[in-house]
């Protein structure tokens, strides 16, 4: 599921600021993605050659323009080219090309390079004929450290329609790759034509984007500077936030932050991946760009953390960012638990925002055993926002003294909820019911339609 970002005119109160110029970090390796070099051909029967590619004779190069195929009013690209890839009246169309990649041997032998495939694959119509991108990792003899591939799209997953549609995936480049074989496979599964199609393919290593993603003809999506960080600068026009990978379950917020130029129409999408796989939806809506200029994208970029079920997500996350459902970067970051000082635990587990500008923050503290610590006051506790200290008031609660502790949860398993929010439910009573004493006692009860 992809999230669409929010995208005001720059003149509203919000971190999208117009710069004069930005840097492309990373690009697409592979050459000629979209078919938009050499001779297309005007019965999309298979050409002889196309530049960049080894190709087995069997391929073709359609235009959209001749509709043979598809036309420029089916889905696929949203800025798409003139050509696109197509299989030839052959069972089976192949081209292929080594790109080497030992420019960035050292990044790749520390294993910490990521990449990612992408393309807009699809067909003809009802048919199953289709297309698969693959990309081979190679060492310096040939051997194959590891692969790739997106695709096929079948009839199904296009609804029984012509269209193209945009497939990715990444991982991490293998240790003492120095050649990356890419191949396009089209195979016709029936009727006298290989109708499987493919357009805008891209292989982009590290985290920043390049030339054929959202353009059929190779075009750039142009931005920079993209990284997580804990704050946002009160002006980007001037300066730029502290960059971070690492966060902490006590940490407000996690924004990812990045400038990209940006045309009337466009629409910018993001998607964050928890470590168990989870894809989380922090804000959602969208709108398209209305102004031509370079955008610093931040304010509606945030994951909230502490207090949130982000919280108990600890490890590694994810998020990407597309532009017009092409690609741009993919960054990972970590989300773990404060270290303990002294065998004790500090966990925030609610901000209360509600009679703000005073701010009521729940949290606990357990021992090395897990027992919640009691008589705690404001000599105790540090409490930072954005790096600076702020003027606290302590206010013990729950089993201080040694008064026992009756609690009562209230669990909604209505089919009001969906899965991910009754998981998220599941895991706030098992996190507060972990903080009760020895003495302590809960009752736990579930309403539906009935309690």
């Amino acid at each position: 599921m992809l999230r669409c970002v929010r995208v005001w005119p720059v003149a509203l109160a919000v971190l999208f600021c117009s710069l004069a110029s930005a840097q492309v970090t990373s690009v697409n390796i592979i050459q000629n993605p979209g078919a938009e070099s050499g001779t297309a051909s005007s019965d999309c029967s298979a050409v002889s050659s196309i530049p960049g590619w080894t190709t087995d004779g069997a391929m073709s190069i359609c235009t959209y323009a001749s509709g043979a195929e598809i036309s420029a009013t089916d889905p696929g690209p949203t800025d798409r080219g003139n050509n696109l890839f197509a299989g030839g009246y052959s069972a089976v169309a192949r081209i292929s090309q080594t790109i080497s990649v030992s420019s960035a041997a050292t990044q790749i032998d520390a294993g910490n390079l990521p990449f990612t495939l992408s393309g807009w694959l699809g067909g003809w119509n009802g048919q199953d004929d289709n297309a698969v991108l693959r990309v081979t990792f190679k060492d310096a003899a040939g051997a194959t450290l590891g692969t790739a591939s997106v695709g096929p799209v079948l009839s199904a997953e296009r609804n029984g329609a012509t269209a193209l549609i945009f497939k990715t995936t990444s991982g991490t480049v293998p240790a003492r790759t120095r050649n990356a074989e890419v191949v396009l496979e089209i195979t016709r599964t029936s009727g006298s034509y290989n109708d499987g199609l493919a357009d805008s393919l891209s292989l982009v290593l590290g985290t920043g984007g390049g030339t054929g993603g959202g353009t059929g003809g190779g075009g750039t999506a142009v931005y920079s500077n993209q990284m997580m960080t804990r704050a946002l600068p009160a002006s980007c026009g001037t300066t730029l936030p502290t960059p971070t990978t690492s966060f902490l379950t006590t940490d407000k917020e996690a924004y990812l932050f990045f400038l990209v130029d940006l045309k009337s129409g466009d629409v910018l999408a993001t998607e964050w991946t928890a470590p168990n796989g989870d894809i989380v939806d922090p804000t959602g809506a969208y709108r398209p760009v209305t102004t031509a200029a370079t955008y610093c994208i931040g304010s509606e970029e945030r994951l909230p953390i502490a207090g949130s079920a982000n919280a108990n997500r600890t490890g590694t996350w994810r998020t990407r960012a597309y532009l017009n459902g092409t690609l741009l970067f993919t960054l990972t970051f970590t989300i773990d638990a404060p270290a303990s000082t002294g065998g004790l635990t500090a966990k925030i587990n609610q901000v209360i925002t509600s009679a703000c500008p005073k701010i009521t923050v729940v949290a606990s503290v357990t021992d090395s055993s897990g027992k919640p610590v009691t008589g705690l006051n404001s000599s105790n506790f540090t409490l930072k926002e954005d790096g600076t200290t702020q003027t606290t008031t302590v206010s013990s609660t729950g089993t201080g003294g040694g008064t026992a502790m009756s609690l009562a949860l209230v669990i909604d398993h209505s089919g009001s909820l969906s899965t991910q929010d009754l998981a998220n439910e599941k895991s706030a009573a098992k996190g507060l019911v972990a903080q009760l004493g020895s003495s302590d006692a809960v009752a736990v009860f579930g309403f539906g339609s009935d309690v």
